[in-house]
């Protein structure tokens, strides 16, 4: 991971990290999962963990939290269920 951070940090790229099936895993003391910007576990059936599919997203950044959330839901306005103020993530 460090020359990828090294390399992400000097061109000022985001990480996103691919942590499948690395539920309770570490990397030199860090755990997996922790390095991106976003981080993604899956639970589908051949996984580690399962849920019989899906999975899961993880940042430490609001807006980023944000964003994805109003993604999962089709980017639905609260206020107006069936609106849509976005598509597929790029302002309309």
């Amino acid at each position: 991971m460090a020359p990828v951070l090294e390399l992400a940090q000097k061109h000022g790229l985001a990480i996103i990290e691919d942590a499948a099936e690395m539920h309770g895993q570490t990397c030199r003391g860090r755990p997996c999962g922790s390095f991106g910007n976003i981080s993604t576990f899956s639970f589908y059936p051949n996984k580690l963990v399962t849920t019989g599919e899906g999975g899961m997203l993880v940042t430490d950044d609001d807006a980023v939290a944000e964003k994805c959330r109003s993604l999962r839901n089709l980017c639905f306005k609260p206020e107006k269920r069936f609106v849509h103020d976005e598509l597929a993530g790029i302002c309309a």
